[in-house]
């Protein structure tokens, strides 16, 4: 039986370096003032680790007075503003880098031909592409589970299934897929499906935090021996 690997993008594969959390806020304030009309002015990321991108949107700019069909019209407006600020601005090329731990892990499973790889991510298309080309990524996990039309990660998630099966022309459920993440998020929304679930602390939790809500497997690298060890892999 194959299995599909399904791993969360930022903080996960990828972290931001310099001013890249800043920049985010940025584009967010940027794009809030331009399509709908409010300023969110400064505010922490913090509650928004493992969210996904039109819940964030949505999140900031709902306490504003901006109603819901309203931000639901505007949104796609919203989304080509945020995402031009990336090409526009040629800094940000390299707001983003590679885990060494985590590439050096995909780059092991990949070898496997009985494990399918993918993305499970809080993030738009286009933006996480735009990602992971950035961060050395770009082709080496061929599937996507991406949050576009989705309002939290468990719509998202529940959709995971019948996308994969249907783009790997196999037959994917709880018994034989892993999800790998760095949040709270990743470790309800993979319990949300029956999945199992690594955690890793490279994002944006403390052990502890991940520790109290019981992944199958907690480790500080992706690298870890009882990482590859719950793939019945010996390091390479």
């Amino acid at each position: 039986m194959k299995q599909l690997v399904l791993f969360d993008i930022d903080g996960t594969l990828i972290r931001h370096v310099g001013d890249g959390t800043q920049k985010w806020m940025r584009r967010i304030r940027t794009a809030a003032k331009e399509i709908y009309g409010v300023d969110p002015g400064d505010f922490e990321s913090t509650p928004y680790h493992g969210k996904i991108d039109r819940q964030i949107t949505w999140m900031i700019v709902e306490p504003l007075g901006i109603s819901r069909s309203t931000f639901l019209e505007k949104y796609p407006a919203f989304a080509d503003r945020f995402f031009g600020q990336l090409l526009d601005d040629p800094a940000d090329q390299s707001l983003y880098e590679q885990i060494p731990d985590a590439k050096q892990l995909v780059d092991i499973l990949r070898l496997k031909k009985e494990i399918c790889l993918g993305v499970l991510t809080g993030n738009m298309e286009r933006i996480g592409k735009w990602k992971m080309t950035h961060s050395g990524y770009d082709g080496l996990l061929p599937f996507g589970m991406w949050s576009d039309g989705f309002d939290d990660r468990f719509q998202l998630a529940k959709a995971v299934y019948e996308k994969a099966n249907a783009f790997f022309h196999e037959s994917f459920g709880p018994d034989n897929t892993i999800v790998i993440g760095d949040t709270l998020s990743d470790i309800s929304c993979a319990r949300h499906i029956g999945a199992q679930v690594i955690a890793v602390t490279t994002g944006g939790h403390e052990r502890k935090t991940l520790e109290d809500e019981k992944p199958d497997l907690l480790v500080d690298s992706l690298m870890d021996p009882q990482v590859l060890d719950f793939f019945h892999l010996s390091k390479i």
